[in-house]
This record gives C-alpha cells, sequence and structure tokens, in this order.
C-alpha cells in the first residue's frame, strides 16, 4: 500500500510540475521593474526555466532584454 502512494504522490507532484512549466508566466508579471523589458534575472526570479542560450536566441535584436514580441516567441 505504501508503495502506491509514494508512486501516486510522486506522479502528482510531477503532473503538477509539468502543468506549471508548460504555463508561462504573464509579461508585466515577470516585468518587476515595469519598463517593458524583461532581463534574464527578471526571468529567474518568477521561475522561468531558461538558459542562456535559451534566452540569447529569443533576444532578435541583442540588447540583452527581451521585449513582449520576443518573450512569446520562446517556448517553454
Amino acid at each position: 500500500m505504501l508503495k502506491h502512494t509514494v508512486i501516486a504522490v510522486t506522479f502528482g507532484t510531477f503532473a503538477m510540475t509539468s502543468a506549471a512549466l508548460a504555463q508561462a508566466p504573464d509579461f508585466s508579471t515577470v516585468d518587476a521593474n515595469q519598463d517593458s523589458l524583461l532581463t534574464i534575472e527578471e526571468l529567474a526570479s518568477v521561475g522561468v526555466p531558461i538558459t542562456e542560450e535559451t534566452f540569447s536566441a529569443a533576444d532578435t535584436n541583442q540588447d540583452g532584454t527581451l521585449d513582449k514580441d520576443e518573450y512569446s516567441a520562446i517556448e517553454l
């Protein structure tokens, strides 16, 4: 019985984590200083799982920040 409970709890935790990661936070939620640009630090502070490589690739104008269009193009 205990083995089944552990498996069920583990699966439930995985399912909740996957659902949370599948839906990225709203741009305005991430934009802590409300400058309409996102830094990698702002993304990390709200738990958005993004690597520097992904951030750099999304930063199409290479200004070190993501605007709303660049952020919405990221597949997290």
